[in-house]
């Protein structure tokens, strides 16, 4: 490994979900309106979540917090996913953002504003890229949770007909490749780190299923594949997204065939009212119709 400070400015041409700022100096603070992450990651009924799916709600037309609370954590998982994997496709590393050293700032409309320290990070793997290129307005985007942000329904193309579940790839032999480790870091960091504590603060404001939230994220870092397949070596972006979906709590969340995915859950976008829609990449290929009453038996 080479040590270096990576620069995250180039994460922006991507699109604003995979942007992040950064000190240019040790002894520079948060811009003003930052606050510190940790408090995005809070639990309680007036915590910044709490009040984000009231206002998310507000903004939807819709009567059920659980919709709302899902579709933010989708937006929310949506960033970090972003960050995380366009950094570790792009620079090779992947940012801690640890939530007692990041920030975060939450706009009225669109993606949160990240930030972190300046500091020398492991670059875990060297950077593969493309030439780049601005996203079209055709290209998958990430939902933010608002009506600003666009629809999922775009983020993955059907599939017709589910499809067998893939081997599951040999167990690994001789010395482990770089990707191999930064694949580690991005599950250890992303996953196992930012994605768990959004998860339990997102379960903490609204009760939702651990599973659906599971599938949120793993719907996310598809979101972002198709994003960053564009801008980078083809294959590498998929190879890092596979491995991590292979590992728990993401694996059987869904199938990842290409770029495409299709999850074996529901983000509940459906019922934000009639005529939504279900998103690209749902296990339902239409909306649910309404529960019929249990016959009764005399």
């Amino acid at each position: 490994m080479t040590t270096g400070t990576p620069d995250y400015r180039r994460l922006s041409a991507v699109g604003p979900y995979f942007a992040l700022d950064s000190g240019a100096s040790p002894a520079e603070a948060a811009p003003p309106g930052f606050r510190p992450l940790r408090e995005l990651y809070a639990h309680g009924p007036r915590s910044p979540l709490a009040e984000r799916v009231r206002v998310v709600a507000h903004r939807l037309g819709t009567a059920e917090p659980r919709v709302a609370a899902s579709i933010l954590h989708l937006g929310l998982a949506a960033r970090f996913c972003s960050v995380g994997l366009g950094a570790a496709v792009l620079l090779g590393t992947v940012p801690a953002l640890d939530p007692d050293r990041a920030y975060v700032r939450i706009p009225e409309q669109g993606p949160i504003d990240l930030w972190t320290p300046h500091e020398a990070t492991p670059h875990e793997a060297p950077p593969h890229e493309a030439p780049p290129h601005e996203a079209t307005p055709h290209e998958a985007t990430p939902h933010d949770g608002t009506p600003h942000g666009g629809t999922p329904d775009h983020r993955a193309p059907h599939h017709d007909a589910p499809h067998p579940p893939q081997p599951p790839a040999p167990a690994p032999t001789g010395p482990r490749t770089s990707d191999e480790q930064l694949a580690d870091r991005l599950h250890h960091v992303l996953v196992q780190g930012q994605l768990t504590l959004l998860a339990a603060a997102v379960r903490a404001a609204v009760p939702l299923s651990g599973r659906l939230l599971d599938g949120n994220a793993a719907s996310a870092l598809a979101g972002a594949l198709r994003m960053l397949d564009a801008h980078a070596v083809p294959g590498r972006a998929r190879a890092l997204v596979a491995a991590v979906l292979r590992q728990p709590p993401l694996a059987d969340t869904g199938e990842l065939r290409g770029t495409g995915f299709r999850r074996t859950s529901c983000c509940l976008y459906y019922r934000v009212g009639p005529g939504t829609g279900v998103c690209g990449d749902c296990c339902f290929t239409s909306p649910p119709g309404p529960r019929r009453p249990e016959p009764r038996h005399r």
